[in-house]
């Protein structure tokens, strides 16, 4: 869940490229990588039935992450399509205080 513990003044307390900042930072990451593969997850299962109606034969290919999602098609024992959805989140402050050359 999304809330005040990754506040503005949080991470500034925590300080610009601190343990406590990257720490900070990673659970944010986590947090938005649950949130977004919520709404990313069920679109994937909708897009693989429409695939499958229209003579695919995907399923999963294995439990989904936080952060992926993946199908496959096999024949004879080999893969021969496969669906997936992976989910890059970033988050944080440069490692420099010259924002500058951002």
């Amino acid at each position: 869940m999304i809330d005040e513990r990754f506040s503005a003044p949080a991470f500034t307390g925590a300080g610009l490229g601190s343990t406590a900042s990257r720490d900070l930072s990673k659970q944010l990451q986590a947090e938005l990588e649950r949130d977004l593969m919520g709404l990313v997850g069920p679109a994937m299962r909708s897009a693989v039935a429409k695939l499958n109606h229209m003579g695919h034969k995907l399923s999963l290919a294995e439990e989904p992450t936080s952060s992926s999602i993946a199908f496959r098609e096999q024949s004879g024992g080999a893969v021969v399509f496969v669906v997936a959805a992976d989910i890059v989140v970033s988050v944080g402050y440069p490692d420099t205080t010259d924002l500058i050359d951002l």
